[in-house]
């Protein structure tokens, strides 16, 4: 017969995971217009980690990106032996800071990322597939759903994103799994927690 202790230690378990069951996701009848409702969201947060592989080459960061309709600053630390990073941006331009170094500026996030890394990366279109929706531009390639009518599946501007791992964060079903791909470059963000102003 099992003692009390573990009677208690099983109960408080399964209140722990019921209180922690996820949101069942709500059906997307017309993905249009849940595009454009969720593209006026401007205030949203995540926290997870990001994979950049190139042949011969991977580096893991955590990442934690808080976005607003005026600015957006995003918190990289990790593996790349540097602490703590800040890129910070708003329509002035981009800039990057790091504990005792100088900081660095660009025009836009696209331009910081080439001077660091010497690749074009999507920063400005990331802005919207984080959210599992396409960016305003240029028009899509390809574009396929789940039954439950969430994109899976994005082809642009010479990028092709698959999504995974949906969550339910209020009125909206946000990928926790983002795989994006373009010729020998991939780039894998695992996101634990979103956090979203609700758009009505």
């Amino acid at each position: 017969m099992p003692s009390r202790l573990a009677v208690a230690f099983a109960l408080i378990v399964s209140i722990f995971l019921h209180g922690c069951a996820q949101q069942p996701l709500s059906p997307v009848d017309n993905f249009e217009r849940y595009r454009q409702a969720l593209t006026k969201v401007e205030d949203w947060r995540l926290q997870g980690k990001m994979n950049l592989r190139v042949p011969g080459e991977s580096e893991t960061v955590r990442v934690n990106w808080s976005n607003s309709a005026e600015n957006y600053s995003i918190r990289l630390s990790g593996s790349l032996g540097i602490g703590a990073t800040w890129i910070r941006g708003d329509a002035s331009g981009v800039r990057m800071e790091r504990s005792g170094e100088e900081t660095i500026f660009a025009a836009t996030p696209e331009d910081l990322v080439y001077t660091l890394l010497g690749r074009d990366l999507p920063i400005s279109d990331l802005h919207y597939w984080v959210r599992g929706i396409p960016a305003t531009f240029p028009r899509p390639d390809a574009l396929e759903f789940a039954p439950e009518g969430m994109l899976t599946h994005l082809n642009q501007a010479g990028w092709s994103l698959e999504y995974s791992d949906f969550q339910a964060v209020g009125a909206w079903n946000l990928p926790g799994k983002i795989i994006a791909r373009r010729d020998d470059l991939r780039l894998t963000l695992l996101i634990s927690n979103w956090s979203l102003d609700a758009v009505h």
